[in-house]
């Protein structure tokens, strides 16, 4: 086919008796130099090591009579040809190029021909298509390093660095390799005078050390590789370092910036570390606690060495000044550079009453001076239970305050009209409390008698819509009780209405918070105390409706008893609990409300006190009276016994009747032994002897009528001796 040839054509029927013209289509034949080159599929080829790839390629075919020819170079593995039609009724010519994928095959390219045969004499036409395989896992020339990294002059650095390269050219990795710090667009090698330490090239390890920098040396640099069979430089990535003639300090930082008392405290230290082969020495000022150093690596490549202190926090660690240091090692004989931080750590710690805290007396006052340590120092004063004010009649205060201590005096005048066995200093903080009763030589609560103080587990607090209310109760002797709200003490006014039921050794206060949304109550204490020690605790505020974790089971209080008197007795009964509930027993039936039992309950909240008046003794046993208290947590009961001054009366006087009676007895026994014995010596005539001794002595003789006056007034100083005994009983 010629150029000429080019037209569009219809086929025509010529036959004997037909000719025909097909008009309904034609073809048009297009005559060219050149055909497209042939298709290859994929166009790029992306593999790993060890994959199967299949690679087709297509040509168009012109004549079913002469095909092109498909060829593949470089022959990588088995290939198969077939002749396929196109939806077009065109033709084309496949070959399927199979093989298994291969690091050494990364980079090669593959190349499919297309030849077609001429008719005219003239040379075969060849058309070629390429591809290159691409081996994911078959290596790049890749290199890892930092962008900058800083040293002091005089001392070392160390260049974190890592490489990679095509696996085909891992084979020039040997001990030949060098690794050259080289500027970008130079061969030339630098840092020469430096005394480079490079790390193992053969395990891609291209990290370098260099000694004694000076200004002169500061630049950016890249890695050149200088093997047998492999020089490569690489420039994707650079490193810039720069020579410092100082450091930053090191930077000092705690885990709490305010600790308390009893937590462990980190503080960590932290500063640059330039060169591996020399890093800084870390050192705490002063050393306390234990010491734990890391290296550690930025993700900018940059490492520093880091030192973490952990100690117990202490009152004695506030403010205290703590430094960390950071020396490095300069070379040629340098001397060593020292930076250091310090910082000054908040401890908050509970407070203690110093042993220093006393009283001294004058003529017309007292002057008392309670002196505490603690962060923060809150200190109150309590005179009979209730919380002392500024006052220019009978106390006077004055505070001074430093930092973390607080020392309170207290003066008081007109000592007649004051009983201060009842003074107290508290202290108190977030952290716990801490208390001292000053005694003044004044009547006191026998020591035998007092008890600590305890919150019992009832206490809690109910939130309505427009207030809370909240209960505290305690137990203790004496009971003393104060409320306290961020810190500082609670006195009744519009927003908190307080109201305390004492009963004994039980004390219940309930204050009632009004516009509670414009308050946070989560620093709301109860705190009880009195001189042998103190209890608290921080109130949450709950639903209305009793939750099960706030039920308590109910116990009977030890000040429960009964008082008797000409016509009744009367007995109490208070358990605290919650629920509360409380039934009395009689004669194992309960008692109802009638003329003989009258009961009277007071509820307040988790404590009930409940009276009952027994009328006409003469006709009940009331020893078989029980209380018992129960809910749904468990029960306890009290059986309670009654004592009063004519029940112990008339035992004591029967006592002494029984002790006269026993006494007359046993010397009528004694006169009839003594009797019989003077009769059985005066029958057989036997020398008189005293039988009472350990010895038989002789004695003198005696008639009978004088050793009976003898044994009688004997007898008579015995019965004197039993009367005065009798009288001691």
């Amino acid at each position: 086919m010629q150029s000429r040839h080019t037209n569009t054509y219809n086929l025509r029927l010529d036959c004997n008796g037909l000719k025909y013209t097909f008009t309904t289509a034609s073809v048009k034949i297009e005559v060219r130099d050149n055909f497209p080159p042939p298709t290859l599929t994929p166009s790029t080829l992306e593999v790993n090591d060890g994959d199967s790839v299949s690679l087709t390629c297509s040509a168009p075919v012109s004549s079913l009579s002469r095909p092109p020819n498909l060829t593949w170079t470089p022959t990588l593995g088995q290939s198969e040809e077939t002749l396929q039609e196109n939806q077009d009724k065109t033709l084309v010519k496949v070959s399927v190029l199979t093989f298994n994928a291969s690091y050494l095959h990364d980079g090669e390219k593959i190349r499919c021909n297309a030849v077609y045969k001429k008719q005219d004499g003239n040379c075969d036409t060849t058309l070629t298509s390429t591809t290159t395989i691409s081996c994911r896992s078959c290596g790049q020339f890749e290199i890892s390093l930092p962008q900058t990294v800083q040293v002091l002059r005089g001392s070392c650095v160390t260049v974190p660095c890592s490489f990679d390269l095509k696996r085909k050219y891992e084979q020039y990795l040997n001990g030949g390799c060098r690794a050259l710090w080289v500027y970008r667009d130079s061969r030339d090698p630098r840092l020469t005078d430096t005394n480079p330490v490079t790390g193992n090239l053969t395990e891609k390890n291209c990290t370098t050390t260099f000694s004694n920098m000076q200004r002169h040396h500061a630049n950016t640099y890249n890695l050149r590789l200088d093997c047998n069979g492999l020089k490569y430089t690489f420039t994707t990535a650079s490193v810039k370092i720069e020579v410092k003639e100082h450091f930053p300090p090191p930077t000092l930082t705690v885990s709490i910036l305010e600790g308390k008392e009893g937590d462990w405290v980190n503080l960590t230290c932290s500063a640059p570390s330039p060169c591996l082969t020399h890093p800084p020495t870390l050192t705490w000022t002063p050393k306390m606690g234990d010491i734990m150093e890391t290296m550690q690596m930025s993700p900018n490549k940059s490492t520093a060495k880091t030192s973490v202190l952990s100690f117990i926090a202490t009152n004695l660690h506030h403010r205290q000044n703590i430094s960390c240091t950071a020396t490095y090692k300069m070379g040629n004989g340098n001397s060593d550079s020292s930076l250091t931080t310090s910082l000054k750590n908040e401890i908050l710690f509970r407070p203690r009453i110093l042993p220093s805290s006393s009283c001294i007396k004058t003529t017309s006052q007292i002057n008392c001076s309670c002196e505490i340590v603690g962060n923060p120092p809150i200190l109150q004063w309590f005179f009979n239970e209730q919380p002392v004010n500024q006052s220019g009649k009978v106390y006077t205060i004055s505070d001074s305050l430093n930092d973390t201590y607080l020392r309170s005096i207290i003066t008081v005048n007109q000592l007649q009209d004051s009983n201060l066995s009842s003074l107290l200093c508290f202290s108190i903080n977030s952290l716990g409390s801490d208390s001292k009763q000053l005694f003044i030589n004044s009547p006191q609560i026998s020591a035998d008698n007092q008890v600590p103080p305890r919150i019992l587990p009832s206490s809690s607090c109910i939130q309505t819509t427009n207030q809370i209310n909240c209960s505290c109760e305690i137990v203790g002797n004496p009971p003393m009780l104060q409320w306290f709200f961020n810190g500082k003490p609670v006195n009744q006014s519009e927003n908190f209405v307080i109201t305390d039921s004492l009963n004994g050794t039980y004390l219940r206060s309930t204050i009632t918070v009004n516009q509670p949304q414009e308050r946070n109550l989560s620093s709301l204490f109860c705190f009880s105390f009195n001189s042998l020690g103190s209890d608290s605790k921080q109130l949450f505020i709950n639903s209305p409706q009793i939750i099960a974790e706030n039920r308590v089971p109910p116990r009977i209080l030890p000040s429960s008893s009964c008082i008797k008197t000409t016509n009744q007795i009367n007995c109490s009964c208070e358990t605290v609990g919650n629920p509360p509930i409380l039934q009395w027993l009689f004669n194992g039936q309960p008692v109802s409300q009638s003329k003989v039992f009258v009961i009277t309950d007071s509820l307040n909240g988790t404590y009930l006190r409940s009276t009952i008046t027994v009328n006409q003794l003469q006709e009940r046993n009331v020893s078989s009276l029980v209380c018992f208290s129960f809910n749904s947590l468990g029960s306890d009961s009290k059986q309670l016994f009654i004592k009063s001054p004519q029940v112990l009366a008339e035992n004591r006087g029967k006592g002494q009747i029984s002790v006269f009676i026993s006494t007359t007895v046993i010397l009528l026994v004694v006169v009839c032994v003594l009797l019989f014995v003077i009769r059985f010596q005066k029958t057989y005539h036997d020398p008189p002897y005293n039988i009472f001794g350990g010895k038989r002595t002789k004695v003198q003789n005696t008639s009978e009528d004088d050793i009976s006056i003898q044994t009688i007034e004997s007898i008579m100083q015995m019965g004197s001796l039993n009367d005065d005994v009798d009288d001691l009983l």
